[in-house]
């Protein structure tokens, strides 16, 4: 079966800038072409050819530019009618209708780490049936009450059945080319005869309407089965949030399929997974995202690729992610100026109505806490300042920033290495808590700023707050721990097997629960290890490099 994808920029961009500034729903562009890379490049990985169908200035963007591995370019898009660019899915059902063999076409946020288990012989295919999704009946109710023309397949449906099932085509294809030639005519009709309708209703839903709802539909109408990559038998086995199909943090070794559709975009986590795994997989591509939208002036979300230190001698040492060529350490701090007094300076400007947040010094602070009377204020003023002293001499303990990008890029290759192994090795491999974290202790959980006003009037409690650097956005990340991860960081203190530390942090739990749940804790503590190493809380020794090298 042919491998095909569809990059539609939409109508009106006259220049390839205007085109790069898109974000598709990303945080920012450069995760939208690093999804494209990353698609393209696993797909032409695991299916040897992938085929495009795009416009001019796509193929300018994707092949020419950022040489993107492309089988077969077709530039058919650029006449493709699509009246609005909202209703962006006619221009990858007029590329379904354009096949004269047998096609799987993937959406360019899907990523694959294997050929995918499908009956290549299937009349019909998609990623998989979805019953019940709230958001249907919102387009379907819209599209009753204000369209004219309603394809008679999807009347059918709705008159046989109130709960509406559909199926999701982030992989869509099959061998009867006939259905696709259809499905284009009724969406085309679909759409234009109720052009002047799109105004009351959610035009952004109708996408899935028309796309989704209408191929089952469709398919159904003509009693043609749909092959499903996944298959779910009841509603409660798969809702619309699409719980567990981002999981980056287990590729390749046990994700083999993503698709970052929806809300999966505006979450930093996977957009920072999905860079991480580019730029290690695929190094030259990565960095030839990152140069091309800097020399066209298009706003980059990580600030690091910003700095001097990026610009002048980064991309040549890590575009190989060769570390023996890493700078040394160096104990200069990054950032020296970054320490305010946030908390403190708050607690005394907004709740106690002394003095103003920017005119005070760390000795005009420690004299009002002598002054105060009231021991809850003057309990909550000194667990404030103590949490921002500490956080002052985090920053200033950081190491500049080719050091810590260099440990960014180590920290995600080490990770996955590791969790590639078989169980009893993990079990078996050393850890410690890296020295470039650190945690607070104190009696009010200053890491979550924004809640001040809510948590300041609770009594005085125990509370850890993990420090970290935040290589992407150059700040600090400081995390509140919750039960499990303070006893599993404070176990790693002093370097110790996985296994030795499930074993010391056992103690803190149910034994009898413990002991009959010994596999299901087990896979609790190693995935929650598993984060914090790509967190950078946690790091294999010094011992463990001299050992052996995890390959």
């Amino acid at each position: 079966m042919n491998i095909i994808q569809t990059y539609w920029p939409g109508n009106n961009h006259e220049t390839i800038s205007e085109v790069l500034n898109l974000k598709g729903k990303w945080i920012s562009a450069e995760y939208h072409w690093m999804s494209w890379a990353l698609s393209c490049l696993q797909l032409k990985r695991y299916y040897g050819k992938v085929n495009l169908y795009t416009t001019q200035i796509g193929k300018e963007i994707l092949v020419d530019n950022l040489k993107l591995p492309y089988s077969i370019i077709f530039t058919e898009h650029d006449n493709v009618n699509v009246p609005k660019n909202e209703i962006w899915a006619l221009a990858k059902i007029f590329t379904y209708s354009l096949q004269t063999t047998p096609f799987i076409h993937f959406d360019g946020d899907v990523y694959i780490w294997s050929k995918l288990n499908l009956d290549h012989k299937a009349q019909l295919i998609a990623q998989n049936n979805e019953i019940d999704f709230p958001y249907y009946y919102e387009i379907v109710n819209g599209v009753e009450k204000h369209f004219q023309y309603i394809p008679e397949c999807i009347k059918l449906d709705r008159a046989k059945s109130r709960i509406i099932y559909s199926a999701n085509t982030g992989i869509i294809g099959g061998n009867n080319l006939d259905i696709f030639k259809e499905y284009n005519e009724l969406v085309q009709k679909f759409v234009m005869q109720n052009l002047k309708y799109l105004d009351r209703i959610n035009i952004s839903l109708f996408n899935i309407g028309f796309e989704q709802y209408l191929y089952y539909c469709l398919a159904k109408y003509h009693k043609i089965d749909i092959t499903y990559l996944f298959n779910h038998s009841n509603k409660n086995e798969f809702d619309s949030s699409y719980k567990g199909l981002a999981v980056f943090d287990k590729v390749p070794y046990e994700t083999k399929f993503i698709h970052a559709l929806a809300d999966f975009k505006s979450n930093r986590v996977v957009c920072e997974h999905l860079a991480r795994r580019l730029r290690q997989d695929y190094p030259d591509t990565y960095y030839r995202i990152i140069d091309f939208l800097g020399s066209r002036k298009i706003s980059i979300d990580s600030k690091f690729y910003r700095t001097d230190s990026y610009k002048i001698n980064f991309k040549n040492i890590f575009k190989k992610n060769d570390l023996s060529e890493m700078p040394p350490k160096n104990p200069q701090s990054l950032r020296k100026d970054m320490y305010s007094f946030t908390r403190t300076k708050r607690i005394l400007s907004d709740f106690l109505n002394i003095g103003q947040r920017g005119s005070m010094q760390l000795g005009d602070i420690k004299g009002i806490l002598k002054s105060l009377t009231n021991i809850s204020e003057k309990n909550l003023l000194q667990d404030a300042l103590n949490y921002d002293i500490s956080l002052d001499r985090y920053v200033k303990s950081l190491r500049n920033e080719t050091y810590l990008y260099s440990r960014d890029i180590e920290i995600y290759k080490r990770t996955e290495q590791l969790f590639s192994l078989n169980t009893e090795t993990i079990l078996s491999t050393e850890l410690t808590f890296d020295s470039n974290c650190s945690i607070i202790e104190s009696k009010w959980p200053w890491n979550d700023l924004n809640n001040i006003k809510i948590f300041i009037k609770e009594p005085p409690a125990y509370f850890q707050s993990l420090l970290t650097y935040d290589m992407w956005n150059m700040s600090i990340n400081e995390v509140g721990l919750d039960s499990l991860n303070i006893v599993l960081l404070d176990s790693f203190m002093k370097p110790k097997t996985i296994r030795k530390s499930i074993t010391k942090i056992s103690i803190y739990f149910n034994r009898i629960e413990i002991f009959k749940r010994r596999i299901e804790f087990e896979e609790l503590v190693l995935s929650r290890i598993r984060k914090l190493m790509f967190f950078g809380a946690l790091s294999l020794t010094c011992s463990q490099f001299e050992k052996r090298e995890l390959t």
